[in-house]
C-alpha cells in the first residue's frame, strides 16, 4: 500500500459549497506539489446522460431508475479516484452529495485502501444558499427553462436531498463546516 495518500468525500446539501471548497483545497494542495484530483459526480452525471437531468424528479429518492443510475456514477467516480491513487496522485477528492448515511458506508468499503476524510459543507444563510442556487442554474442543463422554473425545479431537487440527508457523525474522521 502506497502512503501519503488520502480520499477526500464532500458531503452536502446541493447549493451548499462543496464544489467550491474542493477546488480550494485542490489548488492550495497543488501549490505544496501534493497531486490531487476532483471527481465530481454531477460534472459525470451531465456528460454520461445527455437527456435531461436537471428536471427534480430525477433526483427523487423513489426514482430508482434515477436512483441506480446516481449510484453507478458514485461507482464509476470511486473506481476512478481508487485508480487515481494507485498510480500518481495523492488525494482524491470526490465531490458529490453523498448525503446519506448508506452512501458513505459504501464508499468506505469500497474506498478502504487509504484513509478518507469526509468533509461536509452546511449553510443555513439564506442569501448566500439564493446565490449558489442562481449558479447553478446558469449551468447548461437548466437552460430549456426560465429562471423562475429552474429556481423551482432546483429547490425540488435540495428538498429530495433534505429527505434522505442523514448528517455526519458516526464516520471516524470528518469535519463539519
Amino acid at each position: 500500500m502506497k502512503t501519503n495518500r488520502l480520499y477526500i468525500a464532500m458531503v452536502g446539501l446541493p447549493a451548499r459549497g462543496k464544489t467550491t471548497l474542493a477546488t480550494k483545497l485542490k489548488e492550495n494542495l497543488m501549490h505544496d506539489s501534493i497531486r490531487t484530483r476532483i471527481l465530481n459526480n454531477g460534472n459525470l452525471r451531465r456528460k454520461m446522460f445527455r437527456n435531461n437531468s436537471s428536471y427534480a424528479g430525477f433526483f427523487d429518492p423513489e426514482n430508482f431508475e434515477g436512483v441506480a443510475f446516481r449510484d453507478r456514477i458514485a461507482r464509476i467516480n470511486m473506481d476512478r479516484a481508487k485508480r487515481y491513487l494507485e498510480r500518481k496522485g495523492n488525494v482524491a477528492i470526490l465531490d458529490a452529495t453523498n448525503v446519506s448515511a448508506d452512501r458513505r458506508g459504501m464508499m468506505q468499503s469500497l474506498l478502504n485502501d487509504h484513509p478518507m476524510l469526509f468533509i461536509e459543507c452546511i449553510n443555513h444563510d439564506t442569501e448566500i444558499l439564493r446565490a449558489s442556487i442562481l449558479r447553478k442554474i446558469d449551468l447548461p442543463e437548466f437552460g430549456h427553462l426560465n429562471q423562475a422554473e429552474a429556481i423551482r425545479s432546483f429547490e425540488e431537487r435540495i428538498g429530495f436531498y433534505e429527505a434522505i440527508y442523514q448528517p455526519l457523525g458516526r464516520e471516524r474522521n470528518f469535519i463539519r463546516l
